[in-house]
């Protein structure tokens, strides 16, 4: 009988597990622009500084081999935050997706949150065409500033020289902050541009690094630090926290400090030996930012009297700069996370929407099939995964929807009509827990950049980025191949090369099988 009663008061002092509901893990998603591997943890550039993004890839599992599903920024955004392929969703371009009917046939990402009892919040870029419906509470939206000002628009900033400059008020301009416009008798810099591309001008405070209004990723970052604190108050809900960074997308200015860590005459040029004679990339001058790449490099090594190194050095220099910039961000959001009570139950995930080329092949620019325009930082952080590693595998963005689907037990379909379509990616938590072999999902990742011809696939350029090769078909049928084994960095075009024949035919017959399912 004693022995009963102790079997009882022990019962009832231990946790009731079954009878307790399973909290659900919140998420705080950090998507940034245009970052390339300029990053420490992919030691694209030796010279970088990203100690924030360093220290969370240390807690994460890094994935070395992901991708863009679209490298600019528009469709790569819509397909991330969809989970639908390119050309799945036939939004290859800048069209709103508001206006396709098969991505509002379908759920994003931040609707099934929704539906699944989450709080629902976000900051900065995100969607690249805002929609206030994906969200319960937003802070500051996308914002590119500051920039100079001519009295009737932003402009490019005239420390540029031309014909740089010209390039545009966005991809035409670098500079410090301390660097202060004047443009047709109007002094200082100037922000914001609301509702960009259409112009509502306020000025913006510079007197010195110390003394200035607070530039648009300082804001967001802010914002998400409110959220996270608003958070804490709150523990009964579980949240999904997006936070969109503009740096390091262009014009390239951040305050002085950040370029003085980089001074010029010791930044590191990239290898950019391409063999360009055995490039094909030329298909797109029928479309809308087809050539820009090219355009951009020639114009910035002109605007610098030919001289390739500097106009280079200049441009890494002010990208570096913007890298390091945006880094100080993304480490004061993740310091409130790890000070709060939420640390423990929070999935952290850091993504590029893309990359960006800095001068191989004689192009400057993102919208290319090749690594440095696709290969993008992909990071998970899975607190209940105390083993981090690497995971080799080629993934893509479209596969972190259904990963967060797994590893937040939400619940139900993806699909609002019969407009709608299931998504294309896979669930990457096996990697995630280190079970690859559970993994279901494919041997390569697939990218698309818009031939500028409408949403007619054929129309469209397509690659296939296998561990061992990279594919590209252009929507003339010319055709790109490079063997990853032998040449990691893609210089040497092997597409014509008869030793390749078997395999190019093979990566072919896959992109094929892809992109016409039906045929």
């Amino acid at each position: 009988m004693r022995l009963s009663l102790l079997f009882l008061l022990l019962a009832s002092q231990l946790p009731c597990f079954g009878q307790q509901k399973e909290q659900k893990p919140n998420v705080l998603l950090i998507m940034v622009d245009d970052l390339n591997n300029y990053v420490g943890f992919m030691g694209g550039h030796p010279q970088t500084k990203t100690p924030g993004m360093d220290k969370l890839a240390a807690e994460s599992v890094i994935f070395t081999n992901a991708f863009s599903n679209n490298p600019i920024c528009a469709p790569s955004r819509a397909s991330f935050f969809s989970g639908l392929y390119p050309h799945t969703s036939k939004n290859f371009g800048f069209k709103k997706f508001q206006k396709n009917e098969i991505l509002m046939g379908s759920k994003t990402m931040m609707e099934l949150f929704m539906e699944n009892g989450y709080k629902v919040a976000g900051t900065g870029k995100l969607m690249h065409h805002f929609d206030r419906k994906l969200y319960h509470q937003f802070g500051d939206k996308s914002d590119f500033g500051p920039f100079p000002f001519n009295g009737t628009k932003p402009v490019g900033h005239p420390s540029v020289p031309e014909p740089f400059r010209s390039v545009g008020t966005l991809d035409g301009s670098f500079a410090p902050l301390s660097d202060v416009p004047t443009v047709n008798g109007n002094v200082g810099w100037f922000d914001k541009v609301k509702n960009w591309p259409k112009y509502e001008v306020i000025p913006f405070k510079y007197n010195s690094d110390d003394d200035r209004d607070l530039m648009p990723d300082e804001v967001k970052a802010q914002d998400a630090i409110k959220f996270l604190k608003s958070f804490e108050k709150n523990t009964d809900q579980p949240f999904f926290l997006s936070v969109g960074f503009n740096r390091p997308h262009t014009p390239l200015y951040v305050p002085e400090k950040y370029f003085n860590q980089f001074p010029l005459d010791q930044v590191k040029l990239p290898d950019t030996s391409s063999d360009v004679s055995k490039i094909y990339f030329d298909t797109q001058a029928e479309g809308n930012s087809g050539q820009k790449g090219y355009t951009h490099y020639a114009k910035l090594v002109e605007s610098f009297g030919n001289d390739k190194d500097l106009a280079l050095r200049k441009y890494i220099q002010a990208y570096l700069a913007c890298v390091a910039f945006v880094d100080d961000q993304i480490s004061e959001v993740l310091n409130a996370l790890d000070n709060s009570n939420l640390a423990e139950n929070t999935i952290v995930i850091l993504v590029s929407d893309h990359a960006y080329v800095m001068g191989d092949k004689q192009y400057l620019y993102k919208n290319a099939l090749w690594d440095e325009a696709t290969r993008i930082p992909m990071l998970i952080k899975y607190p209940q995964q105390q083993k981090k590693h690497k995971v080799d595998h080629p993934v893509s963005l479209i596969d972190i929807y259904p990963t967060l689907i797994e590893m937040c037990g939400l619940e139900g379909t993806t699909i609002k009509n019969e407009k709608g379509k299931p998504l294309d990616g896979h669930s990457l938590y096996p990697f995630v827990i280190n079970k690859k072999n559970d993994y279901t999902g494919k041997e390569y990742a697939l990218s698309t950049v818009t031939g500028g011809m409408g949403d007619v696939v054929k129309r469209n350029h397509f690659s296939i980025r296998t561990k061992e090769y990279r594919y590209i078909r252009y929507a003339n049928n010319k055709e790109e191949l490079y063997d990853h084994k032998k040449d990691p960095f893609e210089k040497n075009n092997v597409a014509k090369d008869k030793k390749y024949k078997a395999i190019k035919a093979e990566l072919s017959m896959l992109l094929d099988n892809e992109i016409y399912p039906n045929k």
